[in-house]
């Protein structure tokens, strides 16, 4: 019994907190307070304050303080895996057509083993949420949604740094018009620490060369470019990626039917193909 607890012990899913709530916690997922160093309340929960962490970059860094605790901090796992508060990876049905959100009333679909995450990394680089569809390029909609100089900054970082990655950069920013969302992820450790080291390099990088807005959404600046910027290391590398649905758990959204869904989606692929041919 204690040999199976230590095997458990060995993948951790870190779940994403930031206020009062109802989260997951058990041998797989670990519940982590973001920001923990410039927050009021305490949520009796692992902070992403202690020892090495940027806990009070939170308003800029988002769930990636989470990350940067456990890339610091966390031993002796073999798997590392990120996920929200109220969203969690579907790993019990991978049927074709799935809607890359699915909204659900309770955590039936959260029940994972580390024997099942063991698994699917064995077959698999790491596991993503299913893209997001935009209308237009990826680049075009950071530049509509967020600050454009900004992102002029992250590729001028990118050129300096890793030169190597422009390619597979430009072709997520300007030739596809969708991203996996969110930073959620699972994977193995060596790879987790290898995206790491790259994805803070460059970040703070950029760090020093934009000014930060003052108005909190945009402020999440760096959350928003590690979104494009996982799908940017992924391509790189051509990792083997299982794409899964994302639940979100909401007693108060109905989800929408699966033909609308499919629809739209295939609405904004032709409108994103149109203006490829323009």
């Amino acid at each position: 019994m204690e040999k199976e607890k230590n095997r458990d012990s060995q993948v951790k899913i870190l779940v994403c907190c930031h206020k009062p709530g109802i989260w997951l916690d058990n041998d797989v997922y670990m519940p982590i307070q973001c920001g923990k160093a410039v927050s009021n309340i305490d949520l009796g929960i692992q902070g992403d304050d202690m020892r090495d962490n940027i806990s009070a970059k939170n308003s800029n860094y988002c769930e990636l303080t989470a990350m940067y605790w456990a890339w610091k901090n966390l031993k002796d796992i073999d798997y590392v895996g990120l996920c929200h508060y109220r969203r969690f990876f579907n790993l019990q049905t991978h049927g074709w057509g799935r809607k890359c959100t699915h909204i659900v009333n309770s955590w039936d679909k959260a029940a994972v083993s580390p024997s099942l995450i063991k698994t699917m990394l064995l077959r698999k680089d790491i596991i993503l949420a299913k893209p997001d569809v935009y209308s237009c390029s990826v680049k075009k909609q950071y530049c509509i949604q967020h600050i454009k100089e900004d992102l002029d900054m992250l590729r001028a970082v990118l050129i300096e740094k890793y030169p190597d990655f422009v390619s597979a950069y430009d072709f997520v920013m300007e030739k596809t018009n969708r991203i996996s969302p969110y930073n959620m992820f699972m994977t193995n450790r060596e790879l987790f620490q290898s995206y790491c080291e790259w994805l803070f390099d460059i970040l703070f990088a950029v760090e020093k060369r934009i000014p930060l807005s003052g108005y909190p959404y945009q402020a999440r600046v760096f959350g928003f470019m590690a979104e494009r910027l996982l799908n940017v290391y992924c391509r790189q590398y051509k990792l083997n990626v299982d794409y899964r649905q994302v639940c979100i758990r909401d007693d108060n959204r109905q989800d929408k039917s699966w033909l609308s869904y499919q629809a739209k989606r295939s609405y904004l692929n032709l409108l994103f193909y149109l203006g490829m041919k323009k």
